[in-house]
């Protein structure tokens, strides 16, 4: 899962020009099984598969050029389970 975490991390700095451009193209973006993107509401929502039945999110926005996160989530696949963030 490592390895998951540094792309989801390089992929939110690459977005993050593009997201404050409110110019996100996702059109030929292809969701990986147990990956998924979507850029909505001038943010970049990142969800992703964690161990067992967990499945975390992380939103991230653009605000005087650098990159915040807006909030990170966890939940149990059938029901939220904890959130943090703004």
């Amino acid at each position: 899962m490592t390895h998951r975490l540094k792309f989801i991390a390089v992929s939110a700095i690459v977005a993050a020009p593009a997201i404050q451009a409110q110019n996100c193209n996702l059109s030929e973006y292809k969701p990986s099984p147990g990956l998924t993107a979507d850029a909505a509401q001038k943010s970049l929502a990142l969800v992703w598969d964690g161990e067992k039945n967990d499945e975390l999110r992380l939103r991230l926005s653009v605000q005087n050029g650098t990159p915040v996160i807006q909030d990170v989530a966890l939940r149990h696949k059938r029901r939220d389970i904890g959130h943090a963030g703004n």
